[in-house]
């Protein structure tokens, strides 16, 4: 039973999804070819139950900017070394939509800290 609809400001995918990426907090991007959605933990819902992942944002993506990130997502799932068989605290969890496929990160594995840096890049320009 899914009881995620229960939660405070839980997270609602946007429709024509093909990415979606939970971090090691758990906070969530979703991406689509347009935009790029962040959804952050609240404390309701962190394992501390005091973490909040800051503000929800979302952010228009450039053919460019879209690009990049499907090809670093490409290189992700050809690096087997980071992948992990059971999500743990701390690791990612990145979901192809379309092609229906899932990859764990392992914690502060190379493919992780790359998508998580290239995100979080996104939101920090102006």
């Amino acid at each position: 039973m899914n009881l995620d609809a229960l939660l405070p400001n839980a997270p609602v995918p946007p429709p024509n999804l093909i990415y979606s990426y939970a971090d090691g907090s758990g906070n969530i991007y979703y991406l689509t070819k347009e935009f790029i959605q962040y959804k952050p933990v609240i404390p309701i819902q962190s394992s501390s139950g005091v973490y909040c992942g800051g503000k929800a944002a979302q952010k228009l993506l450039n053919i460019e900017q879209f690009t990049q990130i499907k090809v670093l997502i490409q290189q992700v799932r050809k690096n087997h070394s980071d992948f992990i068989s059971n999500r743990v605290k701390g690791s990612g969890h990145l979901k192809l939509h379309l092609e229906n496929e899932v990859y764990l990160l392992g914690y502060q594995t190379h493919s992780q800290q790359k998508l998580e840096t290239a995100f979080k890049a996104i939101f920090a320009t102006a």
